[in-house]
């Protein structure tokens, strides 16, 4: 595992922190072209879970506008939700590592302004003798502790991430990595288009003409209109968006579903890819997630896809070609 997670906020959904929420979204203040809508906590804990298993040493990129010093940007928890280090914003507009959400390791030298997009990174290791803590602004190091204490407590590993900014103070663009700082990343949202090779769920609620246009909402509409079955392995696939020209560089792709089960028995479903094997530009090799037990109310269900179906990572052109849905299981 490399790619941990990235989430752009482009579903406008506040069922992205599926430990603690939520916020809202705007789409007013966004990082660039590419970007539909940015996160706005407004002062609440929005909490997100870190993928996989619990880590001692992770890599963190994130876009930050903020509107004055002396707040927390992000922290990072432990599995018993125990601060374990956090980044500060001072009244002088620096920044400052802090371990245990308190005693400051280290401050940068940077001062940011305020109303202003910068896109953060961190490297964190959380250990009481070899401790890391190294932030990017921008892509140029501010800060670098090695071989410091950077664990408060009993524990190492890190099992979410989460921010409380004030109202007007936005973020958007995250990313997770196991290995790498990845560079000032945007997350681009792609839509449902049109019909792909396979239609096979039933439209639900009001009838919008066509199944991709019943899922094809920002934020989900819940049961306004969607699409549904109680057969096992039936499926949809939609065609979506094209990438814009200028994201030739693709670092990973995720399927996003909200979704949820109305009977008492046990469901799931299955997240899917119809991808361009050949180099054609035609997609003609379909590719299913593990199958994701459904909850008896809306959630997020997700497939991370950095190199897998397509095992030397993707392009534009195969993003392009992709036609996604779900499945019933």
């Amino acid at each position: 595992m490399a790619l941990r997670d990235f989430e752009g906020f482009e579903s406008q959904s506040s069922l992205v922190f599926n430990l603690a929420g939520p916020g809202a979204v705007q789409t007013t203040t966004t990082r660039g072209y590419w970007s539909r809508a940015s996160w706005n906590p407004q002062g609440s804990i929005c909490r997100r879970a870190i993928p996989g298993t619990a880590s001692a040493d992770l890599y963190f990129g994130m876009g930050f506008y903020v509107t004055a010093g002396n707040q927390t940007l992000m922290k990072w928890r432990d599995s018993g939700a125990a601060i374990l280090d956090d980044l500060n914003l001072n009244g002088g507009g620096r920044l400052e590592i802090r371990r245990g959400g308190s005693a400051i390791l280290a401050t940068g030298t940077k001062i940011l302004s305020i109303n202003t997009w910068y896109y953060i990174e961190t490297h964190l290791v959380i250990s009481d003798t070899i401790g890391v803590a190294v932030v990017h602004v921008d892509e140029v190091e501010d800060i670098n502790v090695t071989g410091q204490d950077t664990k408060p407590g009993t524990t190492t590993t890190m099992d979410s991430w989460e921010t409380n900014l004030g109202n007007g103070n936005y973020i958007d663009d995250f990313y997770c990595d196991d290995a790498a700082f990845l560079g000032d990343c945007g997350v681009k949202g792609l839509f449902t288009t049109s019909a792909g090779d396979v239609t096979q769920l039933t439209r639900g609620g009001a009838d919008s003409g066509a199944n991709w246009s019943q899922v094809d909402e920002r934020p989900p509409n819940s049961d306004t209109d969607y699409v549904y079955s109680s057969t096992v392995d039936q499926y949809d696939l939609y065609n979506i968006e094209n990438l814009d020209t200028e994201l030739s560089v693709v670092k990973g792709v995720k399927l996003h579903a909200f979704a949820e089960k109305v009977d008492a028995g046990a469901a799931s479903l299955s997240l899917g890819a119809k991808y361009d094997s050949d180099g054609n530009g035609t997609a003609d090799t379909e590719s299913w997630g593990s199958d994701q037990a459904l909850s008896t109310g809306y959630a997020l269900y997700e497939r991370l896809m950095e190199q897998d179906p397509v095992p030397s990572g993707w392009t534009q052109a195969e993003v392009n070609a992709l036609q996604i849905g779900p499945k019933v299981r």
